[in-house]
């Protein structure tokens, strides 16, 4: 059962509206495009462009973010390094200045 009254499409209980609004009163902002090849082949075929596509561009991503921790973790070892180092000078230089007694390093 199908019919066109004014600017929207009643199909069965579905309705389709080019007005821009939902039955609610809400702006859907769809376009209707047009309809391609609609094959079973032509249609798995772009199916399986689109997973190719969107693959690549998520396993470059994981791989930039890979790249991106990997230096994350080294810059906290190189700081971690320089901080252990930094709190050992401090220490042996208060445990001279406790043994000296004068605040001079021997």
């Amino acid at each position: 059962m199908e019919s066109i009254s004014g600017n929207s499409q009643h199909i069965g209980a579905e309705s389709v509206s080019t007005s821009g609004e939902d039955r609610r009163g809400g702006n859907t902002d769809r376009k209707l495009t047009p309809v391609r090849d609609t094959t079973p082949g032509k249609i798995l075929e772009r199916l399986e462009a689109l997973e190719a596509q969107h693959l690549e561009y998520v396993h470059s991503h994981q791989a930039r973010l890979e790249a991106r921790l990997g230096e994350s973790k080294q810059s906290e070892e190189q700081f971690k390094k320089e901080s252990n180092q930094i709190k050992s000078d401090i220490y042996h230089l208060a445990t001279a200045q406790q043994t000296n007694g004068n605040g001079h390093i021997n």
